[in-house]
């Protein structure tokens, strides 16, 4: 008869059973129930917050195929996350809130780069750059790669989880994020691409 409380690995709450006061209101319940577990702040809406691109210490001019733009001179997005982050506020829900995700895309990029390395595609410093910027996003704690910046890199995937067209702003995002370190790691400046 009585449900009790589930709470599955992926932190979903399946049932709670009816208190067994006839006064109480099913709503409150629902309203009172709190989640736990590394996902807590993940679907907070960011819109109240101040905007995420702050220009105050200086730009640096970004372009792409709808014209030049500033961007801030200590991100690591680009242009394109720019323009996303602009277009496509619809939720107030960042990537950067979603560890996991992020994760898996520096492993598909890291996945990438050595694959076009073994065709030929690109050579052996920008592949071990790349993979270098992979390997800090997917493990910001490590000292073992020397400076791990990471978390920062983390903090700069701004285009929110719910974005316009099939993913390709999140994508972007990942790459100038990736890219952007890489090119630090080859002694360039963020946004030096060739």
């Amino acid at each position: 008869q009585a449900r009790h409380l589930l709470r599955p690995r992926c932190g979903v709450l399946a049932a709670r059973p009816p208190p067994a006061s006839a006064h109480h209101n099913m709503m409150s319940s629902v309203s009172t129930r709190r989640r736990t577990g590394s996902m807590d702040m993940a679907f907070v809406p960011n819109k109240m917050s101040k905007s995420w691109v702050d220009l105050s210490k200086g730009s640096r001019k970004e372009k792409d195929l709808l014209g030049e733009r500033d961007v801030p001179i200590d991100a690591y997005y680009g242009v394109q996350t720019l323009r996303a982050i602009e277009n496509y506020s619809i939720t107030g829900i960042l990537v950067r809130n979603f560890p996991e995700f992020i994760i898996a895309f520096a492993q598909v990029k890291k996945a990438c780069a050595k694959a076009n390395f073994k065709l030929g595609h690109l050579d052996f410093d920008k592949t071990e750059a790349i993979c270098h910027a992979c390997d800090e996003l997917i493990d910001p704690e490590t000292a073992l790669l020397g400076e791990n910046k990471g978390e920062e890199m983390r903090r700069n995937f701004l285009v929110d989880m719910i974005q316009g067209g099939a993913g390709t702003s999140t994508n972007m995002n990942a790459n100038e994020v990736i890219a952007n370190r890489a090119l630090e790691h080859l002694g360039k400046k963020k946004g030096e691409y060739e």
